[in-house]
């Protein structure tokens, strides 16, 4: 008799819908209704618009952060993300990320509102709920079958690459010279932050952007801050290096790579596994194109390229985010920054002219 059980993923699951909200918010046309106020249904639902979105990942919260027109929230809300209300169950499960959840005003996105949670009104009677746009989410998926369906067999047109701009941490550019272990930039491995990334988003002849932000001390705490409480982009935030590669092997479960270099599955990949327990999950291998020194401020860049300052360059910062970018944001990066340091270069032999000069005749007055 056939085994009915099956281990395979659903077709259809939650991170279809946050790929959704994604395309749909890049479009400037992500659009919600309100079914639930203040823990009441609303007899006359009100079709909103969504101003601003934080990359979605699977962590309680799905949504960090949000922004809805008219909502009145000065700093936004975070929001989880369900096929439909009743399956929420972190009042239960999460309680202290619940809490925090609570604090912020936090509401439930949905693609159907079926009931509200068991016991949810009790400890969160203000609770609010929306419904995205079942007509639109179906569009959606049929005009993208064969992606996801390429994703689910973890296939892709090798013609076809994915840019991704990843945060130079510590493991990148530093060295432990007692324990043999390489900085990623000279072993040409690396693994992200993301659970639900597999070896289909990272793939082979992928090209990422390792960029290191620098100028002061916990950076990341600076920039958060100043957008947070004035939603602006740090004046004294800066790129010092781009580091671009392309991808060799793709993301691989961290068993398999070890057991194909014929590595012990403990033994440390990074520096930070030298001092810590904790061991990065999956890696995958890239080989340096170029690299670029600069100096760039990304205050000033966010006027020309916001898109890519922010939501792109800050959570890739503040979240140590892996973060997707199109061809045409890859181009306008590179032009910007190759613009930015001719013309630093150009300033500064300028200035190192006059100063010969001036010291030149500095010289001729003294004699």
């Amino acid at each position: 008799m056939a085994n009915l059980r099956s281990n395979a993923k659903a077709f259809i699951h939650e991170r279809v819908i946050y790929e959704y909200m994604m395309n749909r918010f890049d479009e400037s046309n992500l659009k919600m209704k309100h079914i639930v106020k203040d823990g009441r249904l609303l007899h006359k639902e009100k079709t909103i618009r969504v101003s601003a979105l934080a990359p979605i990942d699977t962590l309680f919260p799905d949504v960090k952060y949000m922004k809805i027109e008219g909502d009145g929230g000065k700093h936004g809300r975070p929001g989880e993300i369900k096929f439909i209300t009743s399956d929420f169950n972190y009042h239960k499960d999460e309680i202290e990320k619940f809490n925090e959840f609570k604090k912020q005003r936090g509401c439930i996105i949905v693609l159907r509102h079926d009931e509200l949670p068991k016991g949810l009104l009790d400890v969160y009677n203000e609770i609010d709920v929306f419904e995205l746009d079942r007509n639109d989410f179906e569009r959606y998926v049929k005009a993208n079958f064969d992606w996801y369906f390429h994703k689910q067999l973890q296939s892709r047109d090798p013609q076809h690459y994915k840019i991704w701009i990843m945060s130079q941490s510590r493991n990148f550019y530093k060295w432990n010279k007692k324990s043999n272990v390489e900085p990623a930039f000279l072993s040409g491995r690396w693994c992200p932050k993301e659970k639900g990334l597999t070896g289909y988003d990272i793939s082979k002849n992928d090209k990422v952007i390792f960029v290191k932000f620098g100028r002061e001390f916990q950076i990341s705490n600076k920039v958060q801050k100043c957008w947070n409480e004035r939603e602006e982009i740090y004046h004294n935030w800066y790129i010092d290096n781009i580091y671009i590669a392309d991808v060799t092997l793709p993301l691989t479960d961290r068993k398999d790579y070890c057991e194909f270099y014929g590595k012990d599955i403990n033994s440390p990949l990074w520096m930070s596994e030298v001092t810590s327990k904790k061991l990065w999950p999956r890696v995958f291998e890239f080989k340096n194109k170029y690299t670029i020194d600069c100096d760039i401020n990304l205050k000033e860049m966010y006027n020309d390229l916001p898109n890519i300052v922010h939501p792109k360059m800050y959570y890739a910062l503040t979240q140590q985010m892996t973060m997707e970018i199109n061809e045409s944001q890859y181009s306008q990066l590179l032009e910007y920054v190759l613009y930015k340091q001719s013309y630093i270069e150009l300033e500064n032999r300028i200035i190192n002219t006059m100063v010969t000069k001036e010291n030149n005749q500095v010289g001729l007055y003294e004699h």
